[in-house]
């Protein structure tokens, strides 16, 4: 198809973006596009523009990068990147075989070398598919992988999904939201 259109709502599709399928989609020519959010919510289109060139600009800052250094609530988590390309995602989807998050999303993303996360992470928002955090929510990695998550129910939950599935304790991307 020409356009592909999945309307995020639930955990499986935000897992598409990712995906073979959508990978294959991009290569024959479609253009695949994530409604995140309701369409009333569109920005006007000088915001859209202003979003895209600073998320471009990031994904040229980090091209070439070999490692990141994270800094969150004191603590720091290293990854390295040497090698990998950054890919950079917007709401501007205009090219055969491009893709993004509709009406209002923009990040760039990089995958770190498999086993060089190490350090640790808080976060303090939410965790996709668990919701939002009632306290801080600490991830401590060792040699790619989350060995630790605490943080209330919310850490307790997520520890046992990654107990549960193998490999998915593995850290797969970093991602910087720009929007």
């Amino acid at each position: 198809y020409e356009v592909v259109m999945f309307c995020v709502s639930d955990q499986l599709p935000l897992t598409l973006g990712h995906s073979d399928a959508r990978l294959k989609a991009c290569r024959n020519g479609s253009r695949i596009a994530f409604l995140t959010q309701p369409l009333e919510s569109t920005p006007p289109t000088t915001e859209i523009l202003r979003v895209a060139r600073a998320t471009n600009r990031l994904k040229n800052r980090l091209k070439g990068a070999v490692k990141l250094v994270v800094e969150t609530d004191g603590v720091q988590l290293i990854v390295y990147v040497g090698g990998r390309e950054p890919v950079a995602l917007t709401s501007l989807i205009t090219k055969p075989g491009s893709w993004g998050a509709i009406p209002d999303y923009a990040e760039v993303a990089l995958a770190p070398i498999e086993s060089s996360a190490n350090g640790s992470f808080v976060a303090d928002a939410c965790v996709v598919g668990l919701g939002p955090l009632m306290e801080r929510l600490t991830l401590r990695f060792e040699n790619g992988c989350v060995r630790s998550a605490g943080g209330g129910l919310i850490g307790r939950n997520l520890s046992r999904i990654l107990a549960r599935e193998p490999g998915s304790n593995l850290l797969g991307e970093i991602g910087f939201g720009t929007n």
